[in-house]
């Protein structure tokens, strides 16, 4: 009888131990997971901001095109620019 509680105790406590190291290993690949998602939603918003940024630039050229294409009595000027 002494000896199967021995085996028990022993498997029971090594349970416990393979245990904690996977819960270990889980929280750090939590850890992991949650900086990446930062980084990525840090990336996320640095591209929005560049895209942001890019608007009124790509506005002004875009006015200008549309001007360049519709002026009276003059010749038009097609540049590859306008086809692409």
């Amino acid at each position: 009888m002494r000896c199967q509680f021995s085996r028990v105790n022993v498997a029971f406590t090594n349970r416990i131990a393979e245990t904690a190291d996977a819960k270990s290993k889980i929280q750090t690949h939590l850890a992991k997971t949650l900086q990446e998602i930062f980084q990525m939603e840090m990336n996320i918003e640095a591209i929005q901001k560049a895209m942001r940024d890019q608007g009124p630039p790509f506005k002004v050229a875009q006015t200008r095109l549309d001007e360049r294409t519709r002026r009276p009595n003059m010749e038009l000027c097609w540049d590859t620019a306008q086809f692409w």
